[in-house]
């Protein structure tokens, strides 16, 4: 510790550090950790940036609050807290490396370990000594960091645990969408093509599927009026409805681009009506990035792969839905409904279903963990068009 304190002192400091790890973990008199005065030192001719990354690197990876095997928490002294509490080049650098897949390294630090970004959810939720989260104390530079492996295309953070549903060409993965908050002000004006201030049920239509919600949905819930809606209305049910943070998603992410292809223009061609179809969600990532997302295993797509997927790739094509409470399958073993209760639910299917054969479009695998239920209006839908087909008269 004295150690550090002495400018002259930068080679006796690098080769203690090295013979004794444990020493990062040990508090100086100050109370500070020794990560804390590298991440804080301004580079200067003395001390290097290469230096200050390569000590506060060093200290970080001998100091994690997760086992690298298996994400388990392990003791620690909080160099991770502390190191992610600054928004320093050093502190940014150091969590960069420290997450750093081995095999892409370029370095020759022997020594190092790296390669906690896999546990990267274990690592954003370790608590401090004060019972706050890491992602919530990091600082702009961390957090950055941070965020290029918890969040799937920059955007979507994972529900690490089995996937919603799977076949051989899809698999459908449960998340939350932290991109651009819904401005529901905005989407009213843009809708209200008149002017007046109020959406009918015409201009109701022109938007419910791209939120997921239905016309009736609002104009129920209006206090005014059954055939239009105001401003104030719309955005309160929308909060009320769909919340005023985070969207709870599923990712569908398919392998074969002509199914694929023909679930999008199912949707984009026959106007199915969210009411009976669960509805595309619009402004996704564009095509590119969600590959590479998928090549890379981006917020923690790996971890979901190894434990639940057979360690096989799923596909790079990609659709974005709101998410359901529960499939029809689930209803009937976890709910166990009564007959009453069945036949009501069956209405609702052969309505979904009549709705599509009106528009001449087969769904072509009707099963009953593809008809699932919302908890904003705990009515029934189809999803899964990648099996849809034109009905020919």
């Amino acid at each position: 510790h004295i150690a550090i304190d002495r400018i002259e002192s930068v080679d006796v400091t690098s080769v203690i550090f090295y013979a004794y790890p444990q020493a990062g973990k040990e508090k100086m008199k100050d109370g500070r950790l020794p990560i804390e005065v590298f991440v804080e030192r301004k580079v200067s001719e003395d001390w290097p940036q290469e230096y200050l990354t390569g000590m506060a690197k060093l200290l970080l990876g001998n100091d994690m609050p997760v086992s690298i095997e298996d994400g388990t928490p392990v003791e620690h002294s909080g160099s991770w807290h502390a190191c992610i509490s600054y928004s320093t080049e050093t502190a940014t650098d150091a969590v960069r490396e420290v997450l750093l897949d081995p095999e892409k390294r370029d370095d020759d630090w022997e020594d190092f370990r790296g390669g906690f970004g896999k546990h990267i959810h274990a690592l954003a939720e370790a608590r401090d000594a004060k019972g706050r989260t890491a992602l919530g104390l990091a600082a702009e530079g961390p957090r950055e960091v941070i965020y290029e492996y918890l969040l799937f295309c920059g955007r979507y953070k994972l529900h690490i645990g089995p996937p919603e549903h799977r076949t051989a060409t899809s698999v459908v993965l449960r998340a939350e969408d932290l991109g651009e908050k819904a401005d529901y002000g905005a989407i009213f004006d843009d809708a209200d093509k008149d002017g007046d201030e109020k959406l009918d049920r015409k201009e109701l239509k022109t938007i419910a599927n791209s939120i997921g919600l239905d016309p009736d949905m609002f104009l129920k819930g209006s206090e005014k009026s059954d055939e239009s809606i105001s401003k104030g209305e719309f955005v309160s049910i929308c909060k009320r409805l769909l919340g005023d943070g985070p969207r709870e998603v599923v990712i569908k992410l398919m392998k074969n681009k002509d199914q694929w292809e023909r679930e999008c223009n199912a949707r984009k061609k026959y106007e199915l009506e969210s009411k009976y179809v669960v509805s595309a969600l619009p402004k996704i990532p564009p095509e590119y990035a969600i590959a590479k997302a998928v090549r890379d295993g981006e917020g923690g797509l790996n971890s979901i792969k190894e434990k639940y997927l057979d360690n096989i790739a799923p596909g790079i094509y990609a659709i974005v839905m709101n998410a359901a409470h529960r499939n029809l399958l689930q209803m009937l073993n976890q709910e166990q409904p009564k007959l009453d209760t069945m036949k009501a639910m069956l209405r609702q299917v052969f309505e979904a279903v009549q709705h599509m054969h009106e528009k001449n479009l087969m769904h072509g695998d009707i099963k009953m963990v593809n008809i699932v239920r919302f908890r904003i209006d705990n009515k029934l839908r189809l999803i899964d068009l990648d099996a849809s087909a034109r009905i020919v008269p």
